[in-house]
C-alpha cells in the first residue's frame, strides 16, 4: 500500500474522531439519534468507542476479534473512554506497518493497511449520525474532499455489498450511481456485480459523491429529497437497490 494514502486515511480518521470527541462531549447524551441500535447520543458514543476498542484489538494481535457489545461506561465516563480508545486506535494505526498480514473484514485484502480505511468511514457515518441528532435529514460532513467520499463509495460495494451478496436477491435492472463533483460512475448489474463506468443503465442516480455514499449507508432517500438526487430511469429497479438489506 502507498504510504502516502496509508498517512492520509489516518490523518482523515484523527481529523474525524477528533470531530466526533469534541462534538459528543458537548451534545446532551440522552440527545435523540434516529437509530434503533443507538438510540441516544450516549449510545452511539458508547458504540463508537467500542469499534475503536475492537478494531485496535485487531491491529495489535493481527487475528479475528469478536466484537463486545454493552460498554458498562456511564454518560459521563463515556468521553473519558473513547478519548482513550481514540488514543490507542490512532497509535496502532500508526505504529504498525500497512502491509503486515492482519484479518480483516476483506479476505482479499487481510491487511493492517484496511483498518484506516475502514476507520474513516465507520467514523464518518457516525460524525454524521451526531451533528444530525434530532433533525429531519443527515448532512454530509464537510471535512471530506470529493475524491475521498468516492473513496467511501469504492469501500461500500468492495466490502460490504461483496459479502452481502449471496443473501441479495437479483436486482430487477442495472443501476448506475453517477457522482456529480467528479468523473465517477458506478453500475451494479442483477446480479450485484459492479463496474466503473458502463453507458447502460435502466435507472440512473446522481448526486455528489457525498451524497451517494449517505445513500448507500441507508442515510439518505433519494425518493424523499429530490433537491439532492435527480432520478432517471425505472424507479422500481433504484428502490430494489435503495431497500437491499447489504449494511446489516
Amino acid at each position: 500500500m502507498p504510504q502516502d494514502l496509508h498517512a492520509h486515511r489516518i490523518e482523515l480518521v484523527d481529523t474525524l474522531s477528533g470531530a466526533f470527541l469534541s462534538e459528543a462531549a458537548r451534545a446532551d447524551p440522552a440527545g435523540a439519534i434516529g437509530w434503533e441500535r443507538w438510540p441516544t447520543v450516549g449510545d452511539l458514543l458508547r458504540h463508537v468507542g467500542e469499534v475503536y476498542a475492537w478494531v485496535t484489538e485487531v491491529l495489535t494481535s493481527g487475528e479475528k476479534v469478536e466484537l463486545e457489545h454493552g460498554s458498562a461506561a456511564s454518560d459521563g465516563d463515556a468521553v473519558t473512554e473513547f478519548a482513550d480508545r481514540r488514543t490507542a486506535l490512532l497509535a496502532a494505526l500508526r505504529e504498525l506497518d500497512p502491509d503486515r498480514p492482519c484479518w480483516t473484514l476483506d479476505r482479499d485484502e487481510p491487511r493492517t493497511g484496511f483498518w484506516a480505511r475502514r476507520m474513516v468511514f465507520e467514523t464518518l457515518r457516525h460524525l454524521a449520525d451526531l451533528r444530525d441528532a434530532g433533525r429531519r435529514a443527515w448532512e454530509a460532513p464537510t471535512e471530506l474532499a470529493p475524491e475521498d467520499w468516492a473513496d467511501g463509495i469504492d469501500e461500500f460495494l468492495e466490502v460490504f455489498l461483496a459479502r452481502a451478496r449471496k443473501r441479495l436477491d437479483v436486482l430487477p435492472g442495472v443501476v448506475a450511481l453517477e457522482a456529480t463533483d467528479g468523473r465517477w460512475r458506478w453500475t451494479i448489474d442483477a446480479g450485484w456485480d459492479v463496474a466503473h463506468g458502463g453507458d447502460r443503465a435502466d435507472a440512473t442516480v446522481a448526486a455528489t459523491a457525498a451524497d451517494l455514499a449517505l445513500l448507500l449507508w441507508e442515510r439518505a432517500d433519494p425518493f424523499d429529497e429530490p433537491e439532492r438526487f435527480h432520478r432517471e430511469g425505472d424507479d422500481a429497479v433504484l428502490n430494489a437497490l435503495v431497500a437491499a438489506p447489504i449494511h446489516v
